[in-house]
């Protein structure tokens, strides 16, 4: 839908912050949490772990970004190092917002009125603005802001299978194996003693049973 870009989609700031973490980090989705959560096994690492922009289009939409602070709207957010982020202002002035990271912290500002009200000629690039950059100045503060280190590009030479092949790799105390190969990757285990297979591929997943 072209109109979504026009902002006719309703969105929680929460969710907003969390898409721009995913551009900070090149890694989606981000979802939020309140406390420290335990790591994901290896299974779930291969089968359900995030995605990635390619290296192409990751800079570009940080370069629109940065572009937004140094020449656009988002001036008044501008620090003392490399900082990203965009300005936000609803119809009648009655939502005004910034968004936007440097370092390895990312930061949304909303400012609006309880009953929805205009606010009377704020826009995203005034007060929000100024919310965040001050905050961020303050929890900054003796770091060193760096530009993002140079990430590869998955879209470059080298492709995720282009590795030797492996076999039979034991991966708990129970038999249960990985094999990679230039096709894709299979898990053999067992679930309730049932042996079970589960192949990787470009097609997708593939659960059948397996042999032990």
């Amino acid at each position: 839908d072209p109109s979504l870009a026009l902002g006719t989609s309703t969105m929680s700031l929460l969710e907003l912050t969390s898409a721009y973490a995913a551009v900070a980090a090149n890694a989606y989705p981000v979802e939020p949490h309140a406390f420290p959560q335990e790591q994901d096994g290896w299974i779930d690492w291969v089968f359900d772990g995030q995605s990635h922009l390619s290296g192409r289009v990751q800079n570009d939409m940080e370069r629109l970004l940065r572009a937004a602070i140094n020449d656009g709207t988002g001036k008044v957010a501008m620090l003392a190092g490399p900082n990203f982020g965009k300005t936000g202002t609803t119809q009648d002035y009655r939502d005004a917002v910034f968004v936007g990271y440097a370092g390895d912290l990312v930061v949304g500002v909303w400012v609006g009125n309880d009953d929805n009200s205009s606010l009377n000629g704020v826009t995203g690039g005034g007060l929000p603005a100024r919310i965040w950059r001050n905050f961020m100045r303050g929890a900054l503060a003796g770091s060193d802001i760096v530009e993002p280190a140079e990430r590869p590009d998955p879209e470059g030479p080298i492709r995720p299978l282009d590795i030797e092949e492996l076999r039979d790799i034991p991966i708990d105390d129970n038999g249960s194996t990985l094999s990679v190969e230039q096709e894709g990757l299979t898990v053999v285990t067992e679930i309730d003693g049932v042996p079970v297979e589960f192949r990787l591929t470009e097609d997708g997943l593939k659960i059948e049973p397996g042999q032990r």
